[in-house]
């Protein structure tokens, strides 16, 4: 038995390094072949493998040894498995492997951005999200390497999720247009395939302020499934295709996800129905649903959060990537046997003593809306303390995303040296009904700093931190709200921690990529009726009033957020004589992959909390 050492917070001594931390990869997709294989693709360092492992054995293997990434937007629907073999994009064509191994073939001439893999069911066709010159469409290509695609859906700013009935001979899709996101309106289109073309194009679902998410046929082929928001919340509908009548099978839960990568998956059919996702209180939840309407939890202990369900249909097998606050992302099957582990995506070697388990926190905003937050206290089973311990708030991206129970590898890193954190899911976040998503649009710079300031009060208010040494960190959207308040609450952080933010909101309106070009038209304000509202809320036109040290953290090769958001910073800094740390990695994009860099960026974060906050 070992006895804590009672030390001020923050000076905890931790066996957690930043180069532990960093080498703890990400799996970003998982999916099951028809005989139980599984297939899922792991990065680290920069680095992404596509990853094999058939039912026989006891290892998984590299089946590509290329770069495997889809490039439309965030990425995403990467490869996809067909009979015997793995379909997956490198450098902008689609290529072939065998499940066993052996050398890839391309399948598809060079083609340009491309996602989401589709292959037709008699395995000679593929359809594609494409994107050329700012011009997106649907494509079909023969799985030729010399064939020239036909565009088979085109008109739309966007398209997502192409799946095949299981004839070969209708279609069904995703498609939006500017100045919505994915999450505010879609449409469900199917359509006729015969030799002369696509015919019969129409609209099954959804309209500009209604998103549709995953289309996907029934084994059989009777019936096009999707979710839908129904208001509040959403239902998973299935459309008869043989009498055109649409049942609802599961109502009125959160169950689609914003749609931010191509490929994302939250349900699919199984066995006699339809195993599907419901998210709540920043968990996720396995069911069955039987086409009957008779409906099931699956436990699946000891986890908390799931993504990409992936199931045959066959074998009435699951595949999940599986994860918990104490357990880093894992590949997981499910089956009448139970779970069985596929591949971890860390050695799983942190102490549990040393790793925090989150309170999923509340307070009344001031319009009077329920706000959330994950509290991480200390971990460290060597120390204690007499004293409350510094917090740091992490506000997270998108700003239409949210946290969750995973592994949250920052707060381990920060709870491990005397430190507590806190994830804010401030109004405007996912996962708490249509409602609290949208208590953002229009306010965006300001309902997010309410809830970053509100989160800190309250979490003092519960004497779980010292509201002297508070800091407020967070990237892309996070790094926007953090420099919002650092402008409009001076005093309140005595350290802002800055990752790629957007700093500047008419540069973003013609810098950052088509996905989000618009994406301001709903947070803020449309250029330029609304000039003035864009001016209050841009960072760009206050930075001097920032008076606290910051960190400023950025790639040079960030599209999304271009390095000059985060120049104008750091040049407002130099004017005013304000201590500040700027770090810029060369090669990285919208957040860092290469070990070194996540290394540097660790330490230098812990060195200026030591320097600019314990010292207070």
């Amino acid at each position: 038995m070992t006895t804590s050492n009672t030390t001020p917070c923050g000076l905890w001594k931790s066996p957690i390094d930043p180069k532990l931390l960093s080498q703890i990869g990400s799996i970003k997709d998982a999916q099951l072949m028809a005989d139980g294989t599984v297939v899922w693709l792991e990065s680290i360092d920069g680095n992404t493998d596509l990853m094999v492992q058939r039912p026989s054995d006891s290892q998984h293997k590299l089946v590509t040894g290329k770069k495997v990434s889809g490039s439309l937007g965030y990425g995403g629907g990467s490869f996809t498995c067909h009979l015997d073999s793995i379909f997956f994009i490198s450098d902008n064509a689609l290529f072939q492997v065998n499940k066993m191994g052996g050398l890839p073939t391309r399948v598809t001439r060079v083609l340009g951005d491309i996602s989401s893999p589709s292959i037709s069911p008699d395995g000679n066709q593929v359809l594609l999200t494409f994107s050329s010159e700012r011009r997106d469409s649907i494509i079909l290509s023969p799985l030729d390497s010399q064939a020239w695609p036909s565009e088979i859906a085109s008109g739309a700013d966007f398209y997502m999720q192409p799946n095949w009935h299981p004839s070969g001979k209708s279609i069904a899709w995703i498609e939006w247009d500017h100045p919505q996101m994915p999450w505010d309106g879609t449409c469900l289109m199917m359509a006729d395939l015969n030799e002369s073309g696509v015919a019969n194009i129409r609209k099954i679902a959804g309209d500009q302020n209604t998103p549709v998410f995953q289309p996907e046929f029934s084994p059989d082929g009777r019936y096009l499934s999707y979710i839908c928001s129904t208001g509040e919340f959403e239902s998973l509908f299935l459309l008869d295709l043989n009498t055109n009548k649409t049942q609802t099978l599961v109502e009125e839960k959160i169950l689609a996800e914003p749609a931010w990568f191509q490929g994302m998956r939250v349900y699919g059919w199984g066995s006699g129905g339809i195993y599907y996702l419901e998210t709540k209180s920043a968990k996720r939840r396995l069911y069955h649903v039987s086409l009957g309407g008779g409906e099931k939890q699956i436990p699946i202990e000891p986890y908390q959060w799931f993504e990409q369900i992936s199931v045959s249909s066959r074998y009435d097998q699951v595949c999940l990537i599986a994860f918990s606050s104490q357990i880093p992302a894992r590949v997981i099957t499910i089956s009448g046997k139970g779970s069985r582990i596929i591949a971890r995506s860390a050695p799983e070697n942190i102490a549990p003593g040393f790793i925090s388990d989150p309170e999923h926190i509340s307070w009344p905003a001031p319009d009077g809306t329920v706000t959330y937050a994950l509290f991480y206290p200390p971990a460290n089973p060597d120390y204690s303390s007499t004293e409350l311990p510094p917090l740091i708030i992490n506000v997270h991206g998108g700003p239409t995303s949210a946290r969750n129970y995973t592994f949250n590898d920052k707060a381990v890193f920060f709870n491990a040296r005397g430190y507590a954190y806190a994830e804010l899911n401030y109004r405007g976040s996912t996962g708490y009904g249509r409602s609290y998503m949208l208590k953002l649009r229009q306010h965006w710079g300001k309902t997010d700093v309410e809830d970053a300031i509100a989160c800190a009060n309250a979490i003092a208010e519960l004497g779980l931190a010292d509201r002297a040494r508070m800091v407020i960190m967070g990237g892309s959207a996070g790094g926007y709200t953090t420099l919002n308040a650092l402008i409009k609450h001076p005093g309140v952080f005595s350290l802002g921690i800055n990752l790629f933010g957007v700093s500047n909101l008419f540069d973003f309106l013609i810098e950052t990529h088509k996905f989000e070009e618009r994406y301001n038209d709903s947070l803020v304000g449309v250029f330029p009726k609304d000039a003035a509202l864009i001016k209050e809320f841009s960072p760009s036109e206050h930075l001097d009033k920032i008076q606290d040290p910051m960190l400023i953290f950025q790639g040079d090769k960030d599209v999304v957020v271009p390095k000059p958001h985060s120049d104008l910073v750091v040049d407002a800094l130099n004017r005013n004589g304000v201590p500040y740390i700027y770090r810029i990695y060369p090669g990285e994009g919208h957040g860092f992959k290469k070990i070194a860099n996540i290394v540097d960026m660790y330490e230098t974060i812990d060195n200026a909390l030591k320097t600019w906050v314990l010292t207070k």
